[in-house]
């Protein structure tokens, strides 16, 4: 019986190899076609984590396949991808769909992402200058308020540059800390300290 560090679903042993974890997962495409799993298969092969050698092809090929089953995470990545030209051609316009997906379904580091390139015309051909740093702003603004450390950090910045008002500043730093203190748990921390120890 696990002991240790143990699923809170099946109560199964955690501590497993990395090709264990492998077949557990392509396990979970074969039986559920499980977009999640689709995602962290193709993670792998992006990364070159181990047992996986890096293939940007079949990467993007498990992360379409994982945004097309809905996950967030795989249209994060996607975003990414295609923002960078990685294994593809650069391509704003499906970098811009990706990314707007993934923030929509609550991925604060895209919100992030499309925070900090709204100001950017060359990259979003968003319009003008202040239309963009105020599509800017609310994406900063929403991320932060959700707890996302960097998007205070930008939002901080811009308020010290005159693009936020205090009390909207104020307002952001308030509910930015609500979620640190909503979020605290010796059971987070005892799990977020075992897998920097374990390096997973």
């Amino acid at each position: 019986a696990c002991t240790d560090y143990c699923c809170p679903f099946c109560r199964s042993d955690m501590q497993i190899t990395d090709m264990e974890r492998i077949k557990q997962t392509e396990k979970r495409i074969e039986l559920n076609n499980d977009g999640e799993a689709f995602y962290m298969i193709g993670a792998c092969y992006l990364t070159g984590e181990s047992p996986m050698k890096q293939d940007d092809k079949k990467a993007i090929e498990l992360l379409s396949r994982a945004a097309e089953l809905g996950s967030e995470a795989a249209h994060h990545t996607l975003g990414v991808v295609y923002a960078q030209g990685r294994g593809v051609g650069k391509n704003e316009k499906k970098a811009m769909y990706h990314l707007r997906i993934a923030a929509i379904g609550g991925v604060l580091e895209s919100r992030y992402i499309l925070g900090l390139e709204a100001n950017r015309p060359d990259w979003f051909s968003l319009g003008t200058k202040q239309q963009g740093i105020e599509l800017a702003m609310k994406h900063l603004i929403i991320a932060a308020e959700a707890g996302h450390d960097d998007s205070l950090k930008s939002v901080k910045s811009a308020y010290a540059q005159g693009y936020v008002m205090k009390y909207v500043f104020a307002k952001v730093l308030r509910a930015h800390q609500a979620v640190q203190d909503y979020t605290k748990s010796d059971a987070r921390d005892k799990a977020a300290k075992y897998w920097i120890k374990n390096d997973r």
